[in-house]
């Protein structure tokens, strides 16, 4: 039972507000059978558009009293609020007793690979939430916990004053947004009781502060034992900076970005994008996904820590620990991309971004631009001769490329499977077409353009869930 939900004895006489939920439960499983499929996703988009009487009609189909059908079209907030009441009569006593679950499931009729997982979530901004948000694609229940202030994540850009910004309901759907302010014991209970049903716990609070909610590993442990606790922080926990806040900000500093940006551009700069945030909210993802999957195996659960300081480390060195590989004295860095001249390429009209890679490629083009010195050049004829004369190479390809239009280049470099493509504003046709971005509904905004999961599950897909709601907006 929800531990949101007041509790009645199960012989009370039913109160209007009571019956009007279970007027919203019949419409909503009206609406699902009318359709002929059980897609809770596919009910929020028609009760929020359905025409008042056609409303009408399928609470008469569903046998529901016409007064509570009326006040149910009427009332300004029913469309938004729907599933809210749907949740509580399935909860109330009632319910149960009329074992109404069994009939329909309103809080996860999504069908994805991690469906009938529970997570509880106090991350918050965009490590964390990113984290979750992906788990919410593969139809994880996530509730997330913000204050009643709200996250500051809300409020970027347009629609922001109201909570309801961009970055927000592209982080926040597909989740249950409850409000508690934890500074108070009794909503410290309520996470405390939704513990007791979830398989995994995922915060962003640094250490100290968690520890002094009552909710550290141990203490959240105590309550579910093979629970996978999973703790997002800006550095590992034993190191100087493991109680230190971080953003992304302050970890592309750390870590070093900022300082390969100053390579080509003769100064520390930040990289376009909270690269940091996305970067380390993806491991904390298949992180969680690796413990979950050892507690599937063997009824264990555990603490998982996710620095971000760390992780981002690990995921630059990839490419850039270079020769100090071989020894500390060695230097850092991978020459290719960091060259100042490794950039979409001008050509008579435009822009256009060419790669040629392996030896064939390049000695193709030279070819093709008519360049037999150049592909017989000692310098660009092997991989590792090309990787001591980047700036040369890059520097012939700028000059090569600049003489011919960007069509020309698209169609030509094709033919010969040189790796090459247009430099596009996310106008490009192949994401038009497989249909990457997605105009919904939204109960409070109207259509809205969001970005549908990319991966692709053949048995399991993938499902946006519902919008992002408002501050609180699965509080009861």
């Amino acid at each position: 039972m929800n531990p949101n939900v007041r509790a009645r004895s199960s012989k009370a006489r039913a109160t209007p507000t009571e019956d009007f939920a279970f007027a919203c439960l019949a419409v909503a499983v009206a609406v699902c059978r009318s359709r002929g499929h059980p897609s809770v996703s596919a009910m929020d988009t028609a009760l929020t558009a359905n025409a008042m009487s056609e409303t009408y009609s399928l609470c008469d189909e569903a046998k529901v009293d016409g007064i509570y059908a009326r006040r149910f079209c009427r009332k300004r907030d029913a469309f938004r609020d729907w599933r809210r009441f749907c949740h509580y009569a399935l909860t109330s006593p009632r319910g149960q007793s009329e074992k109404l679950s069994e009939m329909t499931d309103i809080s996860a009729a999504r069908h994805g690979p991690l469906h009938g997982l529970r997570m509880v979530d106090l991350t918050a901004v965009i490590m964390g939430t990113y984290a979750t948000q992906v788990m919410a694609n593969f139809c994880a229940e996530v509730i997330k916990i913000e204050s009643p202030d709200g996250d500051i994540i809300r409020f970027v850009r347009k629609h922001g004053d109201h909570g309801m910004g961009p970055i927000h309901l592209t982080l926040n759907r597909g989740k249950s947004l409850v409000a508690l302010d934890l500074e108070k014991p009794e909503a410290v209970r309520v996470v405390r009781k939704l513990i007791e049903s979830a398989d995994a716990f995922v915060d962003a609070m640094r250490p100290k502060a968690i520890e002094r909610l009552g909710l550290g590993f141990e203490a959240v442990r105590a309550i579910k034992k093979d629970i996978v606790y999973c703790g997002a922080y800006g550095a590992a926990a034993i190191g100087p900076y493991g109680d230190d806040p971080a953003n992304d900000d302050l970890i592309q500093g750390l870590c070093g970005i900022a300082d390969l940006g100053a390579r080509p551009a003769d100064e520390p700069r930040f990289f376009p994008t909270v690269i940091a945030d996305k970067v380390c909210g993806l491991t904390l993802a298949y992180s969680l996904l690796a413990a979950l999957m050892h507690r599937q195996r063997t009824g264990e659960g555990q603490q998982v820590e996710v620095p971000m300081f760390e992780s981002m480390v690990q995921f630059l060195m990839v490419e850039h620990l270079g020769n100090r590989t071989f020894g500390p004295n060695e230097d850092v860095g991978y020459a290719r991309v960091l060259s100042q001249l490794r950039k979409p390429h001008r050509t008579l009209d435009g822009y256009v971004c060419a790669l040629p890679y392996h030896d064939k490629n390049w000695r193709d083009f030279f070819l093709l631009v008519e360049r037999p010195d150049l592909a017989n050049d000692p310098r660009f004829t092997s991989h590792n001769a090309r990787s001591q004369n980047y700036e040369v190479l890059y520097g012939l390809l700028g000059t090569l490329i600049a003489a011919r239009t960007t069509a020309y280049w698209l169609e030509t470099l094709r033919m010969k499977n040189i790796p090459v493509a247009p430099a596009h504003q996310l106008a490009d046709p192949h994401l038009l077409q497989v249909g990457l971005f997605e105009t919904v509904q939204h109960p409070d905004l109207g259509a809205i353009m969001s970005i549908r999961s990319p991966i692709g599950f053949s048995a399991t897909p993938a499902s946006s869930g519902k919008p992002a709601g408002r501050i609180g907006a699965d509080s009861i």
